[in-house]
């Protein structure tokens, strides 16, 4: 079984590195492309989109139980990319924020039958969220370090209080 107290420090560390990266960011650096038609303020929108998802499926778990809930995740990928290009860049660093607050603070307060429920589910639902903005943000800083936004440590000490233009 899962250490809920484990994910909820990751998730919160994660969830405050991520913040102090985006306070950073200006609005010009969040316009830049990253991978393909993904911008930097794109992928943080695209971040806000799964958190909430998670947090709609936690709700309604809370509801009428916890199940299955299939999506196909590169079609939703791919029609939500021209969804988040159109939000301006700063509202979807906001979003993404929000929406990581509001998740997390959801999973602290699931209650550890939940918390094994879900586990049951095999895999399809982090609880350690931190994983999921890893993969999406942090490993993104080679792409950043390639195109020269910042250093491929990302938000090392080099970077730590400079803002990202």
């Amino acid at each position: 079984m899962i250490d809920k107290q484990l994910f909820v420090e990751e998730n919160t560390r994660e969830r405050e590195r991520l913040r102090a990266l985006v306070n950073r960011m200006t609005d010009k650096y969040l316009e830049r492309r990253i991978d393909g038609d993904w911008t930097v303020a794109a992928l943080l929108a695209h971040l806000a989109f799964w958190d909430y998802r998670a947090l709609v499926l936690l709700n309604r778990w809370n509801r009428v139980g916890i199940g299955p809930s299939l999506i196909d995740v590169d079609g939703v990928n791919d029609a939500a990319l021209p969804l988040c290009l159109a939000i301006p860049p700063r509202v979807a660093a906001n979003l993404a924020l929000a929406a990581a607050e509001a998740i997390d603070h959801a999973l602290e307060c699931a209650t550890p039958e939940m918390i094994a429920q879900i586990e049951a589910l095999g895999g399809k639902f982090r609880l350690r969220r931190w994983g999921s903005i890893a993969a999406s943000i942090w490993s993104r800083s080679n792409a950043f370090s390639k195109k020269g936004i910042v250093r491929a440590t990302g938000d090392g000490p080099a970077n730590q209080g400079r803002n990202l233009n």
